[in-house]
């Protein structure tokens, strides 16, 4: 039974790789989660969905305005263009395409960064390997910092990054699993890819506030990922279990009330877009009469008006569910 956030290692990873890349303070494209990139100056959101494809969905409405033709999972995106990393069949090599962004149509750049051999990039974690990346788009320089785990050199695979829930270290290797990192820096025009120094860190994606970044504003206060929202979250008693938390919206930088609504989880990845609250919700499952209602990862608008949902996009889950190796 889901009641409260998760931290996945998913989520770690993707916010381990996103501190190292220092995205500037209300940039108008930002990542929600692996493979959820928001453009709220588009009014788009660019996705993996659970096939497999990119999808670019308008914010308003939830309509689809294209699906590529190839598994690929966004990055960054800018006002032309998205850069997304495609599907590799080899190991040793993380391949990265561009592609327009108003069509979904392939650009014209595309390149192979290498990396170690025991690496495979790709866009599902199996038992045995993960692999995570993030980028930041600055002109026409590309900077890409990635993250994986692998069979050790002996070739065993016998354990993968532990989550927080699982009582691990969301940033040591299980068994004779090895962690690795890189960052390389790529000409958007030439695809010359180059080794790129930025040094991992390791901080949250939801960024904690300060009490006295809203004042008045009851409960723990998160940071919206583009820096301009905050979300006030604080338990509340009711008789719906699934319903256990409050989140109110406010402007960061005057502190009006944008609106609230009820939510399993204490806090997730939003923005605010228009008027709307654009969240991804993790994987829950729970009771509903006799049947267990399972429901995947969405990403989901809300109209903080009214409080109602206005549409949901199931969004692909890169991590692995299955039977862990021994």
């Amino acid at each position: 039974m889901q009641r409260s956030t998760r931290w996945s290692v998913s989520t770690l990873i993707l916010a381990t790789l996103a501190s190292t890349l220092s995205t500037p303070a209300w940039a108008s494209a930002v990542p929600l989660g692996d493979g959820v990139v928001v453009d709220s100056a588009r009014g788009v959101a660019y996705l993996t969905n659970p096939g497999g494809q990119m999808e670019a969905v308008e914010l308003g409405h939830g309509k689809v305005v294209w699906s590529a033709k190839m598994a690929a999972k966004p990055l960054a995106a800018d006002a032309g263009r998205v850069v997304a990393q495609v599907e590799s069949e080899v190991d040793g090599s993380l391949e990265i395409a561009s592609f327009d962004a108003a069509s979904g149509k392939p650009g014209k750049m595309k390149t192979k960064v290498e990396l170690p051999s025991n690496v495979k990039a790709q866009l599902r974690d199996t038992p045995g390997k993960s692999f995570r990346a993030a980028a930041r788009l600055d002109g026409d320089e590309l900077v890409v910092s990635w993250l994986a785990t692998a069979a050790s050199r002996d070739g065993v695979a016998r354990g993968y990054l532990p989550s927080i829930e699982e009582g691990g270290d969301p940033v040591a290797a299980a068994g004779s699993v090895e962690r690795l990192a890189g960052a390389v820096q790529v000409d958007l025009d030439s695809g010359l890819a180059v080794e790129a120094q930025a040094p991992v860190g390791s901080t949250t994606q939801i960024e904690i506030l300060p009490a006295a970044a809203v004042p008045g504003a009851s409960g723990n206060l998160y940071a919206s990922a583009d820096g301009r929202h905050v979300l006030a979250s604080e338990r509340q008693i009711g008789d719906d279990p699934f319903q256990s938390y409050r989140w109110t919206l406010y402007a960061r930088d005057s502190g009006e009330r944008l609106g609230e609504i009820s939510n399993i989880n204490s806090v997730a990845p939003f923005v605010v877009v228009g008027g709307n609250l654009v969240y991804l919700s993790e994987r829950s499952i729970r009771p509903q009469g006799k049947k267990v209602i399972d429901e995947p990862m969405r990403l989901r608008a809300v109209d903080l008006a009214r409080g109602v949902q206005l549409w949901s996009r199931d969004v692909s889950d890169s991590r692995y569910r299955g039977p862990l190796p021994h």
